[in-house]
């Protein structure tokens, strides 16, 4: 059993890669908001800042919102996740209002990416070095 080789189909040997490629974001995240100056260790490596003008014109999901807290103060929130249906025009249009109205010129923000931006990377190990899974099974020992 010692030659034994894992053998997955291309498309979901693509996957892997691909997701592969995925875990590479989160880095290239957190040097990218260092090096900008940012700290906040909960959005710093999947998400960045941007000016609030720029928001409706990206691809992009607004983290930012205004919370009213009980005492009727309100309060800036910055949410770790996207949210799960992606707001209307008029929904992000009309957050991006209250949040001008109470002075807020930055927010945070994550980008969409869409899937090919891993995929089409991915392509290159898949040809050049073949299926992860054999390189994969052997460092588990299985």
């Amino acid at each position: 059993m010692e030659n034994t080789v894992v053998a997955m189909p291309p498309a979901i040997a693509l996957l892997v890669w691909g997701g592969l490629a995925f875990l590479i974001l989160p880095i290239l995240m957190v040097i990218r908001n260092l090096k900008d100056g940012q700290m906040s260790l909960r959005l710093i490596w999947h998400a960045e800042r941007m000016s609030i003008d720029r928001v409706i014109g990206s691809h992009v999901w607004l983290l930012t919102t205004i919370a009213e807290m009980p005492n009727g103060e309100k309060k800036i929130i910055h949410r770790t996740r996207a949210p799960r249906r992606t707001p209307s025009v008029e929904q992000l249009t009309k957050s991006i209002d209250t949040l001008k109205e109470n002075g807020v010129e930055i927010v945070w923000i994550t980008r969409k990416y869409p899937l090919i931006v891993f995929l089409w990377p991915a392509i290159l190990p898949l040809v050049l070095i073949g299926g992860p899974m054999a390189y994969i099974m052997p460092l588990l020992g299985l």
